[in-house]
């Protein structure tokens, strides 16, 4: 994986991120529990995209261990 391929990734990463905290910022003073199941769908959205997050910076770190001949 090349650099422009690593940073195109982290970008990715942080603009779902900072997109993830505007959607619950606008949710932090809803207090009426009428919407439970939008709030379930996007609850269960962001656990989706967090771990996939995660497995694509694993990976990313794992192989650049495995390319300096080092293992886990």
């Amino acid at each position: 994986m090349d650099i422009g391929e690593k940073a195109a990734k982290e970008y990715n990463i942080e603009t779902m991120l900072s997109e993830m905290y505007e959607i619950w910022k606008e949710k932090q003073n809803v207090f009426i529990i009428k919407g439970y199941n939008e709030i379930q769908a996007i609850v269960d959205e962001h656990i989706v995209n967090t771990h996939n997050a995660v497995l694509t910076l694993s990976k990313a770190i794992s192989g650049r261990y495995h390319q300096n001949g080092i293992s886990n």
